[in-house]
């Protein structure tokens, strides 16, 4: 019987190539949702990692020395920034951005826009991630509450 094959080596090789076949497929199926799931976690850590540049940088108030307490002055530079620049280059980041800073009434919840910025060039993405931070700023002697809001 040597160099023969028996049935029971045949049946058993169909099954081993069955199995095999059935785990690749299996597994092949969940690599693009995974490959999704980091495309999406990038957007959202390129999201935060603005909008920390935004309250930990560019919109930070010296003169306070506290986290997430930022300067109505700056706002205000930055909204006439956004004028003749695109957000990118004024963080150094890849993507484009939309940003709006809100103030928000601490009485009833009202949002009053402080700025909105949508980039000219739209938005470069079909991933949209949102992230929003809050802050103070010190407005006449008053120290008021603002909504940041990153869109990629």
């Amino acid at each position: 019987m040597k160099g023969q094959l028996t049935i029971q080596y045949l049946v058993s090789f169909v099954i081993f190539i069955g199995l095999v076949t059935y785990i690749y497929l299996a597994y092949s199926n969940n690599v693009p949702q995974f490959l999704d799931e980091i495309r999406k976690e990038n957007h959202r850590s390129e999201a935060f990692q603005i909008s920390e540049t935004l309250l930990n940088n560019i919109l930070a108030d010296e003169t306070q020395n506290k986290q997430n307490f930022i300067s109505k002055q700056k706002i205000d530079d930055l909204k006439t920034q956004l004028q003749t620049n695109d957000i990118k280059d004024i963080i150094g980041s890849n993507e484009n951005c939309m940003l709006i800073i809100s103030e928000v009434n601490l009485d009833n919840g009202d949002r009053t826009s402080l700025l909105s910025y949508v980039p000219s060039s739209g938005m470069t993405t079909s991933i949209e991630a949102k992230v929003t931070r809050y802050a103070t700023y010190i407005d006449n002697g008053n120290i008021k509450l603002a909504e940041i809001i990153v869109q990629l």
